[in-house]
């Protein structure tokens, strides 16, 4: 009963609407994608991944422990594999656009940059 309290001062939750970084937008309540304005179908490990990226500032880099963690249930899969890889390589190729880019930092992980058109 004591933490009621404690918990009515916190902000509310709230999600950002949309997300976007150059042509690609995001909409994580309803786990919608789309690029240069069109739909774009996404699986739901690849949903969880756009989101990761967006969710942090422009240009910053989301190590693949960050990513393992918040995408896969058991990141252990994830880390000691290329699994990562292959999903943002099929992530990239469904939402490839000339405005924004996904960049690879070797060794750290990826980022999702918006290039100026």
């Amino acid at each position: 009963m004591a933490r009621i309290p404690a918990l009515q001062w916190r902000p509310a939750l709230t999600l950002d609407p949309a997300s976007s970084c150059g042509s690609v937008a995001s909409h994580p309540s309803t786990r919608a994608v789309t690029s240069e304005g069109t739909p774009t179908a996404l699986t739901s490990t690849e949903s969880g991944l756009i989101e990761v990226l967006m969710m942090r500032r422009e240009s910053a880099v989301v190590s693949r422990r960050a990513t393992a963690v918040q995408v896969w249930d058991d990141e252990a899969d994830a880390v000691g594999s290329n699994a990562i890889d292959v999903h943002v390589g099929r992530l990239w190729a469904r939402v490839a656009c000339g405005i924004a880019h996904l960049d690879t930092t070797r060794g750290i992980g990826f980022r999702l940059i918006a290039l100026s058109p």
